[in-house]
């Protein structure tokens, strides 16, 4: 049996590729019944183009030894029941069930319509937002160990892992290394083990064997992914009564290339992968920022000069961060900033610190007008202890440019009383872009360039709310290429494609531009002529598209002839709303078609033959 709460959908097949069990997750994802697939091939979850790809996959694993492809991902295409396809990864790993060795498949869903920057901006937010609070509570708290108990637990929850532990690296004065916890799990077995824990948890336990797989980490400061410990050579063993290790990831945690810690965890069902590693990003680089921290702050209670320790400590937490970050006091004076800080805004850190940070980077709006200090939200943290976040504002560089922002900004409070501020800041330039990007993606067809069938109902939304309110009349255009599917089936579709290109072009020349023209399918189009209320300016319109039409078209030494029927409909003469309208002038294109191609007909005057004739 597998788990009906595994959010991968794991499916476990036998030595020849056979489907021994399925669960509610991947019943949901392909639509068949755990009874409708047992006993067959797993291709059958496969999409006919991917299916040789996912066979040599298979058949690499079934003969070349499990080192190749345990833990990689394979993407590919999956097949749902009903014949939907979808992009989806697959990683296999390997389990026992009692004495005989079986094969798990986990897999996930993508979203291959998003382009891979979305996805790594969108990491970045996440990351950025998390790296923030965990600055916020590192600083603001007492007790630093309940950060990383924090961090920890929230790790485990992410993996759905049993055990864990994050550490910090020391050295013997043989400069060998050993670990100390910060914060883990308990695995305590017996009274002895028990008595440890409780003694050491909350200083911190000590590990120096390192012929162990943490030590592994350590020592290769790599990351370490052994879903088999039972028989991996990195392991020599567990104490008697400890509990059963049955999969095990070490991640090292480093800066500038100097490994000062890792986090550990053991026992998630169905085993680790590099997907495994790549969803704790956002966990991972808090953790090492705090870490950071914690070990600055550890100096400063042995140091001499306890004042001029803590700045040290708050310096190297914020370097270590991939963030911006500023921090204030209470009126609002940069007392530190870090250098991408420094980087983002273009000037050195003394010409920041000691310095009004909003009269230099945040005294003007998007639109360049000033922005008053009594206004500035980042003040509001400042005087009314409030944490702030903001996404869609500006800094200002020393050369007077300035960029798109998200910052969050949180209160340093001492004994209660606000002290200062923490500032983090990320250029969202790149995000606006990418964001620009997806709206692209979602209302232009991206053959033609014109609007999609998306972006035609909601500006015919827009045209007819506007009509309505200015009483005003629309002409939509529905519009199909005469002779089109001759085209595609003689001189292919690449040729057919290049037509629609050009057709497009021409469609845009013959309207203003405040009219919307859109694709709708492979030879329709559809014309949304606005402020029309007379019917002599839509067949002026009309014909100037039908003779741009007839023209021939020249690709590549080829000539195409081609030309277009066009029905007309008018609000609200012919329909009220949207779905009324591309009906009526549906319609009329069809009998424009009937008439003889090469034309427009008018709803109206269908409808007035219609009753003429009976």
């Amino acid at each position: 049996m597998i788990p009906n709460n595994d959010i991968d959908g794991p499916i476990i097949i036998n030595n020849k590729g056979m489907i021994e069990a399925f669960n509610k997750t991947a019943e949901s994802i392909f639509g068949y019944l755990e009874a409708e697939v047992i006993g067959k091939a797993l291709s059958l979850l496969i999409a006919d183009g991917h299916k040789i790809e996912h066979d040599n996959y298979l058949y690499n694993y079934l003969t070349s030894g499990k080192t190749k492809v345990i833990d990689t991902i394979c993407t590919v295409d999956g097949l749902k029941k009903d014949g939907q396809t979808f992009p989806m990864e697959l990683t296999l790993s390997e389990i026992l069930i009692g004495n005989e060795r079986k094969s798990m498949v986990h897999l996930s869903i993508t979203s291959d319509s998003k382009p891979p920057i979305i996805h790594k901006i969108e990491q970045q937010k996440t990351i950025s937002e998390a790296t923030s609070q965990v600055l916020s509570s590192f600083i603001n708290s007492s007790n630093q160990q309940t950060v990383f108990n924090d961090i920890l637990n929230n790790i485990l929850s992410t993996t759905q892992s049993k055990f864990g532990f994050i550490s910090e690296i020391f050295l013997e004065h043989d400069h060998s290394p050993y670990l100390k916890t910060r914060a883990i799990t308990d695995i305590s077995w017996d009274e002895k083990s028990r008595q440890r824990y409780n003694t050491h948890q909350e200083s911190g336990l000590d590990f120096h064997n390192m012929n162990t797989l943490f030590g592994t980490v350590i020592l290769s400061q790599q990351q370490l992914i052994s879903n088999h410990p039972e028989v991996d050579l990195r392991r020599k063993g567990l104490p008697a009564g400890h509990p059963p290790l049955t999969a095990f990831l070490g991640v090292p945690l480093t800066i500038a290339g100097k490994i000062i810690g890792m986090i550990g965890i053991a026992n998630r069902p169905g085993g680790y992968s590099q997907k495994t590693v790549d969803s704790l990003a956002t966990h991972l680089q808090s953790c090492t920022s705090a870490m950071a921290a914690y070990h600055a702050h550890q100096r400063q209670l042995h140091s001499a000069d306890a004042l001029a320790e803590s700045n040290a400590t708050i310096r190297l937490l914020l370097d270590s961060t991939t963030e911006a970050i500023v921090t204030l006091d209470s009126d609002g004076i940069c007392t530190l900033a870090n250098p991408v800080c420094c980087c983002l805004l273009g000037y050195r850190d003394h010409e920041l610190i000691g310095h009004d940070f909003h009269s230099l980077a945040h005294h003007s709006q998007k639109d360049n007008t000033h922005l008053p200090h009594s206004e500035c939200r980042i003040q509001q943290v400042l005087k009314k202890k409030l944490t702030v976040h903001a996404d869609n504002e500006r800094f200002w560089r020393k050369d007077g440019s300035s960029f798109p922002i998200e910052y969050r900004t949180h209160p340093i409070i001492k004994q209660g009383v606000t002290v200062g501020a923490l500032v983090s800041f990320t250029d969202i330039s790149e995000r606006l872009q990418a964001d620009k990007k997806l709206w692209n993606i979602a209302h232009f067809d991206p053959l033609t360039g014109l609007a999609n069938r998306a972006l035609f109902h909601d500006r015919m939304e827009q045209t007819l709310a506007q009509a309505r309110r200015n009483k005003t009349g629309i002409c939509l255009f529905f519009l199909n290429l005469d002779n089109f599917k001759t085209i595609n089936d003689i001189a292919g579709h690449n040729n057919g494609d290049k037509v629609l290109t050009v057709v497009a072009g021409h469609l845009q020349q013959c309207v203003r531009e405040v009219d919307t023209v859109a694709h709708l399918d492979a030879d329709e189009f559809t014309i949304i002529l606005s402020g029309i209320t007379d019917k002599e300016q839509a067949i002026i319109v009309a014909y100037k598209i039908i003779t741009t039409l007839n023209e021939s078209i020249q690709i590549k030494q080829k000539t195409f002839n081609i030309g277009a029927s066009i029905g007309i409909a008018v609000f609200p003469e012919d329909g009220i709303d949207v779905e009324s309208l591309v009906k009526s002038a549906d319609q009329a294109m069809h009998a424009a078609k009937e008439s003889g191609k090469n034309r427009c007909v008018f709803f109206q005057d269908m409808k007035q033959q219609a009753l003429k004739a009976t």
